[in-house]
């Protein structure tokens, strides 16, 4: 069986040139990382997030296969390290590009 990035219009998207900030990515099994995973594949530069340092080992596995990939440590529901992670990421690749939300975070500020 095909994955998905193998079948119709999703197989023929490309993203390169995009800067994807993919949050909630430090599960080995969880949506977030897939996400990130399948946005690496069609090309774009991933900056993935996760509350624990975990999300260094995730970083390895994507550069692992190809990907170019940033990675930080950040607990979302803080303002400060969610202003933090945005300022790093944009030093780090100038733009972010595309967003996609796996763990909506529940912001106390």
């Amino acid at each position: 069986m095909r994955t998905l990035s193998e079948r119709g219009t999703f197989a023929r998207m490309s993203l390169s040139g995009r800067v994807a900030l993919v949050t909630g990515a430090g599960s080995p099994t969880g949506i977030g990382f897939a996400t990130a995973q399948l946005l690496a594949e069609k090309g774009a530069r991933v900056a993935i997030t996760s509350t624990t340092s975990r999300i260094e080992d995730r970083a390895k596995e994507l550069a692992d296969r190809g990907a170019e990939v940033f990675a930080k440590v950040a607990d979302l529901t803080s303002r400060e390290q969610t202003e933090h992670l945005l300022k790093e990421v944009l030093r780090h690749y100038s733009r972010i590009r595309a967003r996609p939300l796996t763990v909506p975070p529940r912001p106390r500020w």
